[in-house]
């Protein structure tokens, strides 16, 4: 569910990105330079969690054609690094707003 979440939200930062690069400015209440911060954390967190959600998959299904057991804690350890980065980059999206609204609320 984590890796549907981070795979809309990196497709929908993209597109708007390149939306406002070819057509426009960036809405006025952001500047350019925190969406290309949140689009390359997006990127990041995307590549990260694919990069071991899909081995994962690709060993499990190797330990369902083979039942080979060290395919299967293979899967079970990149499923596991893919749940983290997909929690750390979800608590790291939450949190970031939080502290970025609260900076906003008292120092501007």
């Amino acid at each position: 569910m984590f890796v549907l979440l981070f795979a809309f939200v990196l497709l929908r930062s993209s597109v708007c990105v390149l939306l406002f690069a070819f057509f426009g400015e960036s809405p006025p209440q952001t500047s350019g330079l925190d969406n290309l911060r949140m689009t390359a954390f997006y990127w990041v967190m995307g590549v990260l969690i694919v990069g071991t959600f899909v081995p994962s998959v690709l060993y499990l299904l190797l330990y369902a054609t083979t039942g080979e057991q060290a395919c299967l804690r293979r899967s079970q350890a990149l499923w596991n690094i893919s749940r983290v980065f997909s929690l750390l980059g979800f608590n790291l999206l939450i949190w970031g707003h939080v502290v970025y609204g609260l900076w906003g609320i008292w120092f501007r």
